[in-house]
């Protein structure tokens, strides 16, 4: 109720929720207000326009942008319709976050696992000692990992290993004639079926000083054999190359790489009997 005395001032109103005047309903220039939805409109030359409201979920989203922080950024399409983010970042590796900021995990040493099994459809990558392993994607596998009861080998690391036994890497007998070129890089031995004349040449490969390679020859009829004695080749010491290689026999030569001379130098021959 009004004040004795005074004139009330009283705005074009509506007391149902959410009904909006029409441009026709107001002057321009004039006010008008929804009392249940507290929102003040007002006659902009011919168009009604929203002035307030007391509702803090009202209102439109004119324009959108990402700000960059923490390693991240990001673009946006149609910003002022229908706004879609996407967000990139400058980060490499595996990300951690703390709750503030996010950031790449350093890979530190020292790390044990426990007994468990593993399981695997998508590449993933496990810190293990001094470097990485990464375990490649495919077939589901499951592998249990023991804890060692030892220290875990590193690939530079001065270490002795008890118990362990070294599979050598041994090239598959195959009919052979003509000019032979054991890999020293691949095979700890190489193994011929002599068919033919055979001649050895120099071997391939990046050999260690002190490397050994074992050649096996066999030779169902008799066969001969000529080696390459220059640098890069096999030197005799204490024995002798064999020349030919006896039917149904098997004759063993063995190598050891002398890097000071630039020789492998052959150190055992053995014929069977």
């Amino acid at each position: 109720m009004a004040q004795t005395g005074y004139t009330p001032i009283q705005l074009y109103f509506s007391t149902t929720a959410t009904n909006t005047p029409a441009a026709g309903d107001l002057a321009n220039g004039e006010l008008a207000i929804n009392i249940p939805d507290g929102k003040l409109f007002y006659n902009d030359g011919g168009t009604v326009k929203l002035l307030a409201s007391n509702s803090a979920s009202t209102g439109t989203v004119s324009t959108v942008s990402v700000v960059s922080a923490n390693g991240f950024a990001g673009t946006v399409a149609t910003a002022t319709t229908t706004p879609a983010i996407t967000l990139t970042t400058s980060i490499t590796g595996i990300l951690q976050g703390n709750g503030t900021a996010i950031s790449a995990i350093t890979v530190g040493t020292g790390l044990s696992f426990s007994t468990g099994t593993l399981s695997n459809s998508l590449p993933m990558t496990y810190p293990l000692g001094s470097g990485i392993a990464v375990v490649s994607s495919g077939t589901s596998w499951g592998t249990t990992l023991t804890a060692p009861s030892g220290a875990i080998v590193g690939t530079t690391d001065t270490q002795t290993l008890t118990n362990k036994r070294i599979t050598a890497r041994s090239l598959a007998a195959a009919s052979t004639t003509g000019t032979v070129t054991p890999d020293s890089d691949a095979y700890d031995q190489v193994n011929y079926l002599l068919t033919g004349t055979v001649s050895f040449a120099v071997p391939s490969g990046t050999p260690t000083n002190g490397q050994k390679l074992s050649i096996r020859l066999y030779a169902a009829s008799t066969q001969t054999v000529s080696w390459t004695t220059t640098a890069g080749g096999y030197r005799v010491i204490g024995t002798t190359l064999p020349l030919s290689v006896a039917s149904t026999k098997t004759v063993y030569v063995g190598c050891v790489w002398n890097s000071t001379d630039s020789f492998w130098d052959v150190v055992a021959v053995a014929t069977q009997v």
